[in-house]
């Protein structure tokens, strides 16, 4: 059991570090994610 534990906090550290490593080129601009067309059609036109 404790190794299975163990396995499991090692899978959330490295998913925690990949979810901080998406999140950082997100928040400075080196990637961008397309709007789906549904939401931008329900933006309000400025």
């Amino acid at each position: 059991m404790d190794a299975k534990i163990a396995t499991l906090e090692r899978r959330l550290d490295k998913t925690r570090s990949v979810k901080q490593g998406m999140m950082q080129q997100l928040l400075t601009g080196s990637i961008r994610l397309p709007i789906p067309e549904a939401v931008a059609e329900n933006e309000p036109r400025r």
